[in-house]
Formats: structure tokens, sequence, C-alpha cells
């Protein structure tokens, strides 16, 4: 296995060391204790977003810690597996993150990784537990959960049902996993198709709550893969149903040709979004804010934080 050095991790500052074990899942969605920042009307219970970075050859995803107060970047850190030989196995591509209503986080990982045994697998990420040193802060837990069609990305965490729900690799169908008889989320549904979204491929996935209700529900946000100009749609996505337009993106210049990445904040009421544009000054995420339904054929966006970091996806709190 490789050996990840520690050298090579403080480049990346902070480390998350993932930590393997044969546990229940079930214990382990006890909840946690959330970060000492303490929590007002207009925050999450973290007081944090948290966002995991598009992953290129030779530059690995890391995990970003936005304050939801000001949209600023308080700390990045990357993955990685502290394997059985107390060798450190990097996880370099990240693909989806999301917070359960049990106070805990959970990772995606893609199929560009360097070690293949932790390719497509839903890994537990602790981001408030310290490991000792050298590791750094943040520890992780794999437990065998592998999905058999690859990887799932633009994690999400459905409050109602208890279940993730993920895209097939950033694409129009969705995958579920649920628990199996031991209590673990090891068990992956086959490829649920999302149809009505024409000319464009899903590339972000959030559940979402509208001001005075009390049930969230699933909207995808669909760009043009590669370069192009048609701006990025919001669908509200029923499981087994047709997609159903919601609205365009703008600036559409911001939004078209890349990814598209969403995360919702309950209590500021605002939907976080990639912009995708490919010239780095653009990068980094704007905002629909306040959240509001039935929404216009076109919505603006404000630019929200993360000036500069391209996200694969955006944690949510919808409860």
């Amino acid at each position: 296995m490789q050996q990840f050095s520690i050298k090579l991790l403080s480049a990346f500052g902070l480390v998350m060391a993932l930590v393997s074990f044969n546990a229940c899942q079930k214990d382990s969605l006890i909840p946690t204790e959330v970060k000492t920042a303490t929590p007002s009307s207009n925050r999450s219970p973290e007081g944090f977003t948290y966002g995991v970075t598009v992953f290129v050859p030779g530059v690995p995803s890391v995990i970003v810690e936005i304050d939801e107060a000001t949209g600023l970047v308080t700390n990045q850190f990357a993955a990685a597996v502290l394997d059985p030989n107390n060798n450190l196995i990097p996880i370099e591509d990240i693909k989806g993150i999301c917070r359960t209503s049990f106070g805990q986080f959970f990772i995606t990982t893609g199929d560009g990784n360097n070690n293949p045994a932790y390719n497509n697998m839903l890994l537990k990420v602790n981001v408030n537990n310290p490991l000792p040193p050298p590791f750094g802060l943040g520890t992780c837990s794999a437990f065998n959960s592998i999905c058999p069609t690859g990887p799932v990305s633009d994690l999400e965490w459905d409050p109602v049902n208890q279940i993730f729900i993920g895209l097939q690799n950033n694409t129009n169908e969705l995958i579920q996993i649920t628990l199996d008889i031991n209590g673990n989320y090891t068990v992956y549904s086959a490829p649920i198709a999302v149809p009505g979204i024409a000319a464009r491929q899903l590339s972000g996935l959030s559940f979402v709550m509208d001001p005075g209700t009390i049930v969230p529900y699933l909207v995808g946000a669909a760009a043009r893969p590669g370069v192009g100009t048609l701006p990025a749609q919001l669908y509200r996505i029923p499981v087994g149903g047709i997609a159903q337009f919601m609205t365009e993106l703008a600036p559409a210049a911001n939004f078209a040709g890349g990814n598209c990445g969403i995360g919702f904040d309950r209590n500021l009421n605002h939907l976080a979004i990639n912009r995708s544009n490919l010239l780095p000054l653009l990068l980094g995420l704007s905002e629909i804010d306040p959240w509001f339904t039935p929404m216009a054929l076109v919505t603006n966006t404000n630019q929200w934080g993360a000036q500069g970091l391209d996200f694969e996806d955006l944690s949510s709190f919808t409860f």
C-alpha cells in the first residue's frame, strides 16, 4: 500500500485520517458534539458549510470548511486512510459530502485514487474529533461500503427516510444507499433514471426547504458538460418521477460548461452554488438568497464566498 508522507500531508494543512473499523454503523450514528462555536439563528449547528473540491489528476481533492456567517474559508485539509499497517493512504478523488441529521459527515470517493481499494466508497468523516499527532485533526472511518456501479457524486442525506441519495457520477441517474441487516449503509440501489432534463447533465444535488414548510425536497442542478453557452438550470427531482424545471441561473456565463455543485442551508435560507466558469477568478460560490418558490424563469445569484475554489459538492442542512 502507498504510504502518505507527513510532508505531503502538511502541504494540505490539517489532515483527515481515515480509520477502518468493523463496528455496527448504527452505533456510529450516535449524535456527536458540535464545534465549540455557539450556534445562532442564522447558522446550521456547526456554523460551517463543508465542501469538497473537484479532483484533477495531480491535484487531489480537499475538504473545505466555510464560515456560514461570512462565506470565508476557515480551513482546508486532505483525506487519507490509516490502514492496518499504519500507512496513510491518500484519498485523492472525493465526489460527495453531506451532513446527516445525527450530526455526522460522510464523503464518497471516485475512481481516480492511487489505491483502487478505496475507490467508489462511502466513508464517515468526524470533522470534530481530534486524532493524536502527527496525523492532525479529524478522523474518518471505512466500513466496506462500495458502490458496484461506480462513483456516487453529490451525496445527500434524506432526513425523512434516513438514507443517502447521490448522483451516479454526475449523470441524470440517482443512487440510493440504505441499511443492510447489520445496520451498515452498504446497500446500493440500481441507478434510477431522472427523465425530463434536456441537453443538460445533473452535476449538483441538494435537499431544500421552502419557508414555512417542514418537508424537504430534492433539487438538482443541471449544466451542459464541457465548454458551452447553455446556462445551468435547477430542477425539482421527484425520485422515480419526471424532473420539474424550476429556473435558470444567472449570470449564465458563471455557470455554463462545468460542475455546478449545490448545498442548501435552512437557517440561512439560501442555496450555495459552485461557479463553474473556467476562469480562475470566477470560481467559488454564489447563492440564491433568499431561497423562494415559485421562481422566475431566470433567477439572479449573488457571489457568496470561497473565491478561487472549484467545488464538486457542498454539504446541506435541512433539519
